[in-house]
Protein backbone atom coordinates (compact mmCIF):
# COMPACT_ATOMS: atom_id res chain seq x y z
CA UNK A 1 0.00 0.00 0.00
CA UNK A 2 1.32 3.24 -0.72
CA UNK A 3 2.15 5.60 2.21
CA UNK A 4 0.06 9.39 1.94
CA UNK A 5 2.48 12.55 2.22
CA UNK A 6 1.40 14.98 4.93
CA UNK A 7 3.37 18.31 5.67
CA UNK A 8 2.53 20.26 8.90
CA UNK A 9 3.83 23.69 10.07
CA UNK A 10 4.82 24.87 13.14
CA UNK A 11 5.24 28.26 14.31
CA UNK A 12 8.24 28.92 16.12
CA UNK A 13 7.97 32.58 17.55
CA UNK A 14 11.45 34.42 16.58
CA UNK A 15 14.05 31.48 17.67
CA UNK A 16 16.70 32.08 15.20
CA UNK A 17 17.69 29.78 12.69
CA UNK A 18 21.14 28.83 13.41
CA UNK A 19 19.84 27.15 17.31
CA UNK A 20 16.81 25.75 15.29
CA UNK A 21 19.08 24.25 13.07
CA UNK A 22 21.22 22.48 15.86
CA UNK A 23 17.79 20.75 17.13
CA UNK A 24 17.14 19.20 14.35
CA UNK A 25 20.35 18.40 12.73
CA UNK A 26 22.70 17.40 15.24
CA UNK A 27 22.86 13.95 17.60
CA UNK A 28 22.20 16.36 20.94
CA UNK A 29 19.52 18.50 19.87
CA UNK A 30 17.60 15.29 17.83
CA UNK A 31 18.14 13.85 21.32
CA UNK A 32 16.90 16.64 23.48
CA UNK A 33 13.08 16.40 21.73
CA UNK A 34 12.74 13.59 18.79
CA UNK A 35 13.92 10.48 20.53
CA UNK A 36 15.79 9.21 23.17
CA UNK A 37 18.96 8.66 21.86
CA UNK A 38 20.66 9.52 18.01
CA UNK A 39 23.93 8.57 17.19
CA UNK A 40 25.30 8.62 13.60
CA UNK A 41 28.15 6.93 11.45
CA UNK A 42 28.47 10.00 8.25
CA UNK A 43 24.76 10.38 7.08
CA UNK A 44 23.43 7.17 8.66
CA UNK A 45 21.29 7.91 11.86
CA UNK A 46 20.38 5.51 14.41
CA UNK A 47 17.57 6.62 17.06
CA UNK A 48 16.20 5.35 20.01
CA UNK A 49 13.23 4.98 22.06
CA UNK A 50 12.59 2.41 25.15
CA UNK A 51 14.59 -0.06 23.67
CA UNK A 52 13.82 -0.22 19.98
CA UNK A 53 15.67 1.92 17.31
CA UNK A 54 14.88 2.80 13.47
CA UNK A 55 17.86 3.98 11.06
CA UNK A 56 17.26 6.46 8.37
CA UNK A 57 19.88 7.88 6.43
CA UNK A 58 20.54 12.40 5.52
CA UNK A 59 19.51 12.43 1.45
CA UNK A 60 19.72 15.73 1.32
CA UNK A 61 19.97 19.00 3.19
CA UNK A 62 21.09 22.37 3.41
CA UNK A 63 22.77 23.62 6.63
CA UNK A 64 20.39 26.60 7.93
CA UNK A 65 17.36 25.36 6.18
CA UNK A 66 16.28 21.92 5.61
CA UNK A 67 17.18 18.02 6.64
CA UNK A 68 15.71 15.47 4.80
CA UNK A 69 16.06 11.48 6.26
CA UNK A 70 15.03 8.15 4.23
CA UNK A 71 14.51 5.32 7.08
CA UNK A 72 15.52 1.92 5.93
CA UNK A 73 12.07 0.86 5.67
CA UNK A 74 10.85 3.74 3.63
CA UNK A 75 9.94 3.04 -0.50
CA UNK A 76 11.81 5.25 -3.14
CA UNK A 77 10.28 8.90 -2.50
CA UNK A 78 9.72 8.44 0.77
CA UNK A 79 10.93 10.46 3.51
CA UNK A 80 10.40 12.87 6.55
CA UNK A 81 11.97 16.19 6.56
CA UNK A 82 12.35 19.20 8.92
CA UNK A 83 12.52 22.50 6.77
CA UNK A 84 12.94 26.08 8.47
CA UNK A 85 11.85 29.10 6.64
CA UNK A 86 10.86 32.56 8.32
CA UNK A 87 7.70 34.33 7.77
CA UNK A 88 8.40 38.03 6.03
CA UNK A 89 5.41 39.25 6.99
CA UNK A 90 5.74 38.07 11.21
CA UNK A 91 9.57 37.95 11.06
CA UNK A 92 8.85 34.27 12.74
CA UNK A 93 10.69 31.27 12.34
CA UNK A 94 8.19 28.46 11.09
CA UNK A 95 9.60 24.94 10.97
CA UNK A 96 7.72 22.53 8.25
CA UNK A 97 7.65 18.32 9.06
CA UNK A 98 7.05 16.43 5.83
CA UNK A 99 6.50 12.65 5.89
CA UNK A 100 5.16 9.85 4.85
CA UNK A 101 2.39 7.96 6.50
CA UNK A 102 0.07 4.98 6.06
CA UNK A 103 -3.16 6.14 4.93
CA UNK A 104 -5.23 4.75 7.94
CA UNK A 105 -2.52 5.77 10.38
CA UNK A 106 -1.57 9.25 8.87
CA UNK A 107 -4.03 10.81 12.06
CA UNK A 108 -1.98 9.31 14.99
CA UNK A 109 1.50 10.14 13.03
CA UNK A 110 0.41 13.74 12.65
CA UNK A 111 -0.53 13.35 16.30
CA UNK A 112 2.82 11.79 17.54
CA UNK A 113 4.70 14.99 15.29
CA UNK A 114 2.44 17.47 17.36
CA UNK A 115 3.40 15.86 20.66
CA UNK A 116 7.32 15.70 19.18
CA UNK A 117 7.11 19.65 18.17
CA UNK A 118 5.62 20.57 21.88
CA UNK A 119 8.98 18.86 23.36
CA UNK A 120 10.68 21.14 21.15
CA UNK A 121 9.04 24.28 21.85
CA UNK A 122 9.76 23.72 25.37
CA UNK A 123 12.96 23.06 25.26
CA UNK A 124 13.79 26.02 22.74
CA UNK A 125 11.59 27.90 24.99
CA UNK A 126 9.15 29.31 22.85
CA UNK A 127 5.78 27.31 24.49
Amino acid sequence: MAKEKFTIQYILKSIPEALLWSFISDDAGLSMWFADKVTHTGMKHEFYWDGSSESAVITDYEENHYVRFHRDDDEPGEYWELRISVDELTDETVLTVTDFGDPDEVQDDMELWNSQIEILKERLGCR
